[in-house]
């Protein structure tokens, strides 16, 4: 289903950004979280797929995003994994639950540059903080974080969710994704990049193999 998204601009000076608040239309919201309540009456684990997200840009998450997430815990959701913005997003514990705001893409290539590239905003740098474009993977136009990704792994039962972690990802020269090991220093990589991105938010990662494990 869709959930529209209802978008206010808070000016704050001629110095500042704009501070953007968004907010989840509140009858699409309840008409999610009702289907939330019923699967959970069936099935002994309900997880949240939602396409959402501010692509491109590393560490932000949109108000809705929030807001929803946490909702559909409340409503009974085990797990809630977000996917759209092309890079991987942090990663919060609320009550208990993972949230994924972003997994990142196992496969998103395109031989030209987004069309945002050619905009002022971008030629004059003013957006461009940490979303250089990787010059080794020149088609994957969506920033040096669009070459990391992550794969959710999850232990449940008859009980519900036991764990929750990921799998570091990157990909190869020729595009093609590629699970980490914990020796690799790549691996080291793409952790330092969820524990900056995941800072602000409740949650924490402990190596155990070749993969993270995500508790609060």
């Amino acid at each position: 289903m869709n959930v529209r998204v209802n978008a206010s601009y808070e000016t704050r000076g001629p110095h500042q950004p704009v501070r953007i608040r968004t907010q989840p239309h509140p009858e699409d919201l309840a008409l999610l979280l009702a289907d939330v309540e019923a699967l959970r009456q069936s099935a002994d684990v309900a997880i949240v797929a939602f396409h959402s997200g501010v692509i491109r840009l590393p560490r932000v998450i949109a108000d809705y995003q929030v807001a929803v997430a946490h909702a559909a815990i409340d409503a009974g959701a085990d797990l809630v994994v977000c996917h759209a913005p092309h890079i991987p997003k942090g990663i919060e514990t609320y009550k208990g639950k993972a949230i994924f705001y972003s997994l990142g893409v196992f496969a998103m290539t395109k031989p030209f540059a987004a069309p945002a590239w050619s905009e002022p905003a971008w030629v004059h740098g003013a957006v461009r903080n940490h979303i250089d474009l990787d010059p080794d993977y020149p088609f994957m136009p969506y920033g040096r974080a669009s070459t990391l990704s992550l794969l959710a792994k999850v232990r449940v039962s008859k009980a519900g969710v036991h764990r929750v972690s990921f799998l570091p990802m990157t990909f190869d020269k020729r595009y093609r994704p590629e699970v980490l090991r914990s020796g690799d220093p790549r691996f080291a990589q793409v952790l330092a990049y969820m524990e900056w991105a995941s800072e602000d938010m409740p949650h924490r990662f402990a190596t155990e193999g070749d993969e993270v494990i995500v508790s609060e």
